[in-house]
């Protein structure tokens, strides 16, 4: 039998278990069992909404789940929503996709069972489901990727099984998230992940009783939540609004196939489906075209990932090693006079030239680094002439949406089509800039984040600081934290990678590390 996943009557918040660096005999020693119960449903039946067996193995793959009340015969099983997302994408890239076939309880407001127990089984049986679908899929192609879709009750499935049933290396193998009215909306977390017209002191419905989502930096890049305007599901206020919208089809709830995104023309259905394929495209060159045929810039999708290599590879905006093709550019307009810097770290460095007032660029990629007024940190590093990928400028002074005109008002902080950086490279002759970075304890270090593995490199001692490079997201330790450090001192020389838990990450040299952060949020993302 597979195991069978309940909600609980609220969610244990995991206290912070710091104070001493997690070795490989405690990482490994704190792996949780494998799922084989899951794994031997997933493989042995022919997942329904997919093919029998796989005659290939795609580059990248979307999982679809619908949300309540939503049948089988609703969206081609995907429901109306995320279907949306589906046929854009299949008119525009070679991206297939499969539904989770589940209960999806549909809205039983009058019936007080409902929110004690059925939503909860209901949900249960989505997350048991998909599960099976991703553990299938997985460990049957081994060296695609994944992608997520899921709208109302879908769109918590989804997300509750990516935060609190995958494995740190599945997460990783998901490489992008698209949810639409999820019921444990965080209004206050903000820009890139939440999306929309929505209330920022607004939270979820199912948020009321269990706890608001929390999404971690480290999926900033991967995750886009929209919620519009008078969504209660996603953006309760009452029990009288969700009642509302339970009988009226006027409700912003079912309407986001044709409710734009603030500031843009695009829905919110087009905008995440286009945000999958700039992630599918960018990490996975995964063949596609976008409206009009090729990318910003000429170059047609499927090139080169941006940066070309792994962390601690080449420069954003570079060549492939060997001297492949050049990365793809995106076009992208400012709403005002922007500034160039060589550092985005502190908007410093050297000055390069002014990009004008709605003057059209081509963009590389973008860095996290100084944050300007209004809290945006995303910085561009622009690729054309005379910047030549050795300039930044603040991501904030574009419209970020497709627009070329206008107010900058309410325009998002960075395009979710523009990839990250890899491997991100400061204005200091091309190579990258470290941050400085204290242990607390000794810490292990190795060639494989994913899984705490690989070759063992050199320790890191007791309160030894070491100039760190970026973090990416990888094996979780015993508190849960999953963010992992590339050491770009000697002799770890980018090669190695330490758990950032094993860091105090706030500046601080010596104490304790109960209660100090995750992950130090001056340094980027690699």
């Amino acid at each position: 039998m597979p195991k069978q996943v309940e909600m609980p009557p609220g969610e244990l918040a995991m206290g912070r278990a710091r104070g001493r660096c997690w070795t490989r005999a405690s990482i490994l020693g704190s792996r949780r069992s494998v799922r084989l119960a899951v794994l031997a449903l997933g493989l042995a039946l022919s997942l329904i909404g997919a093919p029998a067996a796989l005659a290939s193995c795609p580059s990248v793959k979307l999982i679809g789940v619908r949300g309540s009340g939503e049948t089988r015969s609703d969206g081609n099983g995907y429901g109306t929503t995320v279907d949306a997302v589906v046929n854009w994408l299949a008119k525009h890239s070679s991206i297939p996709a499969e539904y989770v076939d589940y209960q999806a309880l549909a809205v039983e407001w009058w019936d007080p069972s409902y929110y004690t127990d059925r939503y909860n089984r209901s949900v249960g049986t989505g997350i048991n489901s998909l599960l099976a679908h991703v553990e299938g899929f997985l460990n049957t192609c081994h060296s695609s990727d994944l992608v997520l879709a899921g709208y109302s009750q879908g769109a918590q499935v989804v997300a509750d099984t990516y935060q609190q049933h995958m494995s740190a290396a599945e997460q990783a193998r998901v490489i992008g998230i698209v949810l639409f009215g999820d019921p444990r909306f965080k209004g206050g977390q903000g820009a890139p992940i939440d999306v929309g017209s929505y209330d920022h002191s607004l939270n979820g419905i199912v948020a009321q009783t269990y706890h608001r989502r929390d999404w971690a930096a480290a999926d900033a890049s991967k995750v886009r939540s929209y919620c519009a305007e008078h969504d209660p599901v996603c953006n309760f206020s009452s029990l009288g609004s969700a009642v509302s919208c339970g009988i009226h089809n006027d409700c912003a709830h079912y309407h986001y196939m044709d409710l734009d995104v603030p500031g843009t023309s695009t829905s919110y259905t087009t905008a995440a489906a286009e945000f999958l394929l700039g992630r599918a495209r960018s990490l996975n060159g995964e063949p596609g075209t976008t409206p009009g045929g090729t990318t910003p810039g000429g170059t047609t999708p499927g090139g080169t990932t941006p940066g070309g290599t792994t962390p601690g590879g080449t420069t954003p905006g570079g060549t492939t090693p060997g001297g492949g093709s050049p990365a793809p550019t995106y076009t992208e307009t400012t709403g005002s006079v922007a500034h160039t810097w060589t550092d985005y770290s502190d908007a410093g460095g050297t000055e390069g030239p002014e990009i004008g007032s709605n003057e059209t660029v081509q963009i590389a990629c973008w860095v996290t680094g100084f944050k300007v007024a209004d809290g945006n940190t995303y910085w561009y590093e622009v690729a054309s002439s005379p910047w030549n990928d050795a300039y930044y400028v603040s991501a904030d002074a574009f419209y970020n949406n497709g627009e070329t005109s206008g107010t900058l008002s309410g325009t998002p902080f960075v395009d979710p089509a523009v990839p990250a950086c890899a491997g991100s490279s400061g204005g200091t002759g091309g190579s990258k800039p470290t941050y400085a970075e204290t242990t607390g304890s000794v810490a292990h270090t190795w060639t494989d984040y994913a899984d705490a593995g690989g070759t063992e490199g050199p320790e890191i001692a007791s309160n030894q600081t070491v100039q760190i490079a970026c973090w990416v997201s990888g094996f979780r330790v015993a508190d849960g934290n999953t963010y992992w450090y590339e050491i770009g001192s000697s002799p770890w020389n980018d090669t190695y990678y330490v758990s950032a838990d094993a860091f105090y990450n706030n500046g601080a040299t010596s104490g304790s590390l109960l209660d100090t952060p995750f992950v130090d949020p001056a340094v980027p993302e690699c």
